[in-house]
């Protein structure tokens, strides 16, 4: 599926220069097509490889729109293909430099996502300092939500964190409940089986907006389940739920991880809690545990 993704990228990326329109939504058209193919070629590495030397074998890149008689090629090393991402992403900041979407329509790409997936393409291809510039900017305009918005359920595409996700409708809900699924504390969810583990509850204080997410189960021959409440309907009759595909949270998460592995533990500590002020959770100190678990 994300090869014919690819493919209809290509195609964009081939012939849109060519094609009658105004010539700025061509190029950001075409922006947008660079970013959805880098997208993909990130889910297939993170997928089908780790990036431990870089020599690893991961996927196939095809650039070219491809047809019946097109030949198969060989697996690309993880190296080639974040090169790939990085390459069209990078192609992809300039063309939509002055794209401005519609706020209430996230699914669509602007230089915020591209910039978000540039940062986990930097993480993982460990270019430290530059997964922090790219997740900086990604996460511009974007403020960490309050703990009443994290503890909704995670399903609207309005959350004023969510830089990137996936609307859903009652006649189009498919994705939506393949995903909220998860719901265990919604009545009309069907599934029931996806229930926490009582040590998890552990991890957080009492005071932390997350702590509020457990809630133990009183029903018939579920007692002493542990119900986890954090995906849950957006609209519980019609059992609909928006995708979140990146938020401002993961780019600090990034920061963070990029500050520590590139040895400044002082500036990834203070990028972690500035998360982690937002979610009442108690600031690392550095105390008894390193902040990169080796």
């Amino acid at each position: 599926i994300l090869y014919k993704v690819i493919d209809n990228c290509n195609n964009v990326i081939e012939k849109v220069d060519n094609a009658t329109g105004d010539e700025t939504k061509k190029q950001w058209l075409k922006g947008q097509a660079y970013t959805l193919r880098a997208n993909c070629y990130l889910t297939l590495a993170s997928f089908y490889q780790f990036n431990r030397t870089g020599a690893e074998k991961a996927v196939p890149i095809y650039t070219e729109p491809s047809g019946p008689a097109t030949a198969g090629k060989p697996k690309s090393t993880i190296s080639e293909v974040y090169k790939q991402v990085i390459d069209d992403l990078q192609k992809a900041l300039p063309l939509l430099k002055d794209y401005q979407r519609n706020p209430t329509q996230k699914w669509k790409i602007d230089l915020n996502v591209a910039n978000g997936l540039l940062a986990r393409a930097y993480l993982y291809n460990h270019q430290w300092k530059e997964a922090i510039t790219s997740a900086v900017a990604a996460r511009n305009g974007y403020p960490l939500m309050s703990g009443d918005d994290y503890n909704k359920g995670f399903s609207d595409i309005n959350n004023g964190e969510w830089i990137w996700g996936h609307a859903q409708t009652p006649n189009q809900s498919n994705a939506s409940y393949n995903f909220h699924f998860l719901d265990v504390s919604t009545p009309a969810s069907y599934y029931q089986s996806f229930m926490a583990d009582p040590y998890f509850k552990n991890f957080f204080d009492s005071a932390d907006v997350r702590f509020r997410l457990f809630d133990w189960d009183t029903l018939p021959d579920q007692e002493g389940y542990l119900r986890y409440k954090k995906f849950r309907f957006r609209d519980a009759g019609a059992l609909v739920g928006d995708l979140v595909l990146m938020r401002a949270a993961e780019m600090y998460l990034i920061e963070a991880e990029a500050y520590a592995q590139s040895g400044d533990a002082g500036k990834g500590a203070a990028a972690l809690n500035e998360l982690r002020a937002a979610r009442n959770a108690t600031l690392y100190n550095g105390d008894g545990e390193p902040l990169v678990d080796t």
